[in-house]
């Protein structure tokens, strides 16, 4: 799903390219400041483009309004960089960071692994466990993907060793296990419907993580009710296709919860609704009065999920963040590029967004599980910087294990030391790349035998794993000018077809088109005025008893209202028109 790359085919032609350097959207990419540091700074909506470039930058050129157009900021992507390059350059990071939060703006350094670890807000927070293991001792590990305050997780098992466990496994197996009764239907519905079936989803999400999320408990059944006003803006640019692509398989009412009236509404919305999430910042949501303890006290069964870039408490609570700014404090960004590669070209994908999204949906799912064996709801804090941390376990653990920091490798990475060759080699065509993964030495005769034999392939030295990482260089430049013979598809093919591991480089373009999502309905046809007819990426995972799609249109903004105030919420037409009148409904 990321950059809506599918969606954006669909609806104008456009082919979502790899930024290497280059700013993403225009005006966010990776800077060099004053002390040879390196910040992180993304700017995507304009009131944040009029705080910087306006008020505090005061740049002539920038402030014209024609910049305030995104695509022209776009077309004009190599002016902004330099110009930014050239202010940030006149601090440090440390200090320009400060600053840009201080005005609101989402900027952050581009750490290490160690500096995360040693990070304030990590410290404050607790996040890091203290654990300790047979073999190598006390140790730390990374903390977990999200807090759940009435189910807390623990680490109540050390990492086995090897056979550590045969026994009990053989004495199971010996004896027979016992079945696991099914369960009941949830509230009453056959076993054969959409698995969340009666579970309603109060979405109090705008950006991404939550919106996602909440979509896909939406495409297995839940009713997701998206709660929005007229007041704020709607989000739906009828020119791009993002909102659409996020929002899928829901409803839209309107509620203006700043409003005393309004208020009383969605108490009521919360008393029928099992599921209630945002991801506004920080104490936003207790501020409009829908805290924790306000909403079990409402339905003690729901549970409410939170999801703030960097957690409830510690010294950066506050801090304005999108997914770009997580993978770089996390220190992924340092690590996700080649060595000899600028900073600026390293990884700049937003992988919290959607690994917070992939979290929204399993934690609700747990928490739903527990709520219908004890009753009681729970209050779930998913704090985006800590999930992100939780998914680099081996970075983190070679750093307090080993005090070994990771640099960036590319294709020399710890991970991938068991393949050999392994790497992205290119292919006919701009930009066209196969990645390529050999574990054996059967896969590897498979590689020679794709490649026709040629003679430089049956040196007995490539023959060994340990031959071909020792020749690694010789050997890259050998296969690389075999597969810029061909296109990706023909060398994915040819590789496949003699059972070596390998996949082409995909646009949206390519998804779009590709015979084998086509196959699995993978790709789904969505009519969806005024955004017309656009395709988008599936389900996430398809089950083989239960009913699910991706297919179902977003809402415009309170087309459900009757239905939810009227039909669910019970209001007469004389209290929707009063609560419309008095502006609680708008």
């Amino acid at each position: 799903m990321g950059s809506s790359a599918i969606a954006r085919y669909t609806q104008r032609s456009e082919i979502v390219e790899r930024n290497g350097a280059k700013p993403q959207g225009g005006a966010s990419n990776i800077f060099r400041s004053r002390d040879g540091r390196y910040v992180y700074l993304a700017i995507y909506i304009l009131p944040h483009w009029h705080l910087l470039t306006r008020e505090w930058m005061e740049d002539a050129i920038l402030s014209e309004p024609e910049w305030d157009d995104q695509e022209y900021r776009m077309a004009n992507e190599d002016v902004i960089n330099a110009l930014f390059q050239s202010f940030i350059e006149q601090f440090d990071a440390d200090e320009f960071v400060e600053e840009c939060q201080r005005r609101g703006l989402p900027c952050a350094p581009v750490n290490t692994p160690g500096d995360f670890l040693t990070s304030p807000q990590l410290t404050h927070r607790q996040w890091i466990q203290d654990l300790e293991h047979p073999v190598i001792g006390k140790y730390r590990a990374p903390g977990f993907l999200f807090k759940m305050y009435e189910t807390p997780m623990r680490a109540w098992k050390h990492s086995p060793k090897l056979g550590e466990h045969g026994k009990e496994i053989l004495a199971e197996a010996q004896n027979g296990r016992q079945p696991v009764a099914a369960s009941a239907s949830r509230n009453g519905h056959a076993q054969d419907e959409s698995m969340l079936a009666g579970v309603r989803v109060a979405d109090l999400t705008r950006f991404f993580a939550g919106p996602i999320g909440t979509m896909f408990l939406g495409f297995y059944g839940a009713e997701v009710i998206k709660v929005e006003s007229e007041l704020l803006v709607a989000n739906r640019d009828a020119n791009s296709p993002l909102y659409p692509d996020m929002n899928r398989n829901k409803l839209s009412a309107t509620i203006d919860l700043r409003h005393e009236d309004g208020k009383k509404l969605m108490d009521r919305l919360l008393e029928e609704s099992d599921v209630f999430v945002d991801n506004f910042s920080p104490r936003v949501i207790d501020r409009l009065g829908f805290g924790w303890e306000h909403n079990r006290e409402i339905n003690p069964g729901v549970v409410q999920i939170t999801a703030p870039g960097m957690g409830l408490d510690g010294p950066l609570t506050s801090w304005v963040t999108w997914g770009n700014q997580l993978v770089a404090y996390t220190g992924l960004s340092s690590m996700w590029g080649f060595k000899e590669s600028e900073m600026a070209a390293h990884g700049k994908l937003v992988i919290p967004d959607y690994l917070g999204a992939s979290l929204v949906a399993l934690s609700s799912i747990a928490a739903l599980e527990y709520r219908d064996l004890t009753g009681k709801g729970q209050f779930i804090e998913l704090a985006q910087v800590e999930a992100q941390g939780a998914i680099m376990g081996p970075a983190i653990l070679d750093s307090t294990v080993n005090g070994h920091e990771w640099e960036a490798m590319g294709y020399g990475e710890i991970l991938g030391s068991h393949y050999a060759p392994y790497g992205a080699y290119p292919c006919k065509g701009d930009d066209e790349w196969i990645v390529v993964s050999v574990e054996t030495n059967e896969e590897w005769q498979g590689f020679v035998n794709a490649m026709g034999s040629p003679t430089w392939a049956q040196d007995p030295f490539y023959s060994t794993h340990a031959g071909r990482v020792s020749a690694k260089d010789e050997l890259d430049a050998q296969i690389g000018d075999w597969t810029s013979g061909f296109t990706k598809r023909q060398v994915m093919r040819i590789l496949q077809n003699n059972g070596v591991p390998a996949g082409a480089k995909y646009t949206g373009e390519d998804l779009y088109s590709d015979v084998h999502f086509r196959q699995r309905g993978h790709i789904v046809d969505v009519h969806e005025p005024p955004w017309g007819d656009l395709s988008h990426q599936g389900l996430p995972g398809i089950p083989s008893l239960a009913e699910a799609h991706g297919d179902g249109p977003p809402p415009w903004i309170g087309v459900h209202n009757d239905y939810v105030f009227k039909t669910l919420l019970g209001l007469t037409d004389e209290d929707y028109a009063a609560n419309q009148q008095s502006g609680a409904i708008r």
